[in-house]
C-alpha cells in the first residue's frame, strides 16, 4: 500500500463567527444544507431551488459586511461556496498530483458543475484528460450526456483492464 504524504493546509480555516453567521441566515427552510469544509462553506440549496435568489442574496450581504476576510462567492449548480480567492479544486489537484500514490500519475476528472471548471483549466498542464458532464466545456478531452454514461464508461475501463467490480 502506498504511503500518503501528509496534505498541507494553504488556508486558514474560516472564523466561526462567519461560520455561524452564514449558517444562521441561510437555513430559512430545512431543506438548505450547509456543508462546512474547513476553509470554505458550501450552501447546498438543490431540494429548494426557489429559495436560491434570496440565499445568494444573504450571503452576498454578509460578504459586504466582512471585506476584511477576503472571501469570494463561487454559484455552482443549485450549491454557492464561500471561500478564499485563489481557493479552488484545480489548486488542489495540483497538490495532490505532488503527493504519493498521485505523483507521477496520469490525472483523469470527471466533473459537472462550473466549480470544476478550474480543475479542468489545469488538465493540460498536468498531462491529464478532463471530462464533463452533461454541458460543453471548453477544453475538455470528451462531454459524457448524464451520470449514467460516466458508470458506463468507467465499467468498460474495468472490464478491458481485467479488472473485476467489487
Amino acid at each position: 500500500m502506498a504511503h500518503c504524504a501528509p496534505i498541507q493546509r494553504r488556508h486558514a480555516e474560516l472564523s466561526p463567527l462567519l461560520k455561524t453567521q452564514v449558517t444562521a441566515d441561510v437555513t430559512v427552510d430545512p431543506r438548505i444544507i450547509v456543508e462546512d469544509k474547513g476553509s470554505s462553506l458550501a450552501v447546498h440549496y438543490r431540494l429548494a431551488p426557489e429559495l436560491g435568489p434570496l440565499i445568494k442574496n444573504k450571503i452576498a450581504a454578509i460578504l459586504n459586511r466582512a471585506p476584511g476576510d477576503k472571501l469570494e462567492m463561487l454559484c455552482g449548480k443549485a450549491v454557492i461556496e464561500i471561500k478564499p480567492p485563489n481557493f479552488n479544486k484545480g489548486v488542489a489537484v495540483c497538490e495532490l498530483m505532488k503527493s504519493s500514490p498521485f505523483a507521477q500519475r496520469i490525472p483523469l476528472f470527471v466533473g459537472d458543475d462550473v466549480t470544476d471548471e478550474s480543475v479542468f483549466a489545469v488538465m493540460p498542464a498536468l498531462g491529464g484528460f478532463g471530462y464533463s458532464v452533461g454541458r460543453e466545456v471548453a477544453g475538455v478531452a470528451g462531454t459524457f450526456d448524464g451520470p449514467q454514461n460516466v458508470r458506463d464508461w468507467l465499467t468498460g475501463l474495468c472490464d478491458r483492464g481485467g479488472m473485476k467490480p467489487g
